[in-house]
């Protein structure tokens, strides 16, 4: 156990004040990064709605067609 007395010594506050300091900036960055979250999620959510909405007017599904079959052209089948 010798070993343990050779650590290097930060200066950082340990005391009970520090730490409830710590621990308030780390509530108040969660808090900050929720409402981030929730503002993402919001504008997910709306942009879906327009995407549904228009995706019908815009983007028309075309048709799927089978082209004609050609007989006795060059490459085709005969």
């Amino acid at each position: 156990m010798a070993e343990s007395s050779k650590r290097v010594t930060s200066d950082e506050d340990h005391s009970l004040e520090a730490l409830w300091v710590a621990n308030v900036e780390v509530v108040k960055w969660v808090d900050e990064m929720s409402l981030n979250f929730n503002c993402l999620e919001a504008e997910l959510r709306r942009e879906f709605v327009i995407g549904a909405i228009t995706r019908d007017n815009v983007f028309r599904p075309m048709r799927l067609t089978t082209p004609p079959i050609r007989h006795g052209g060059r490459g085709f089948h005969e």
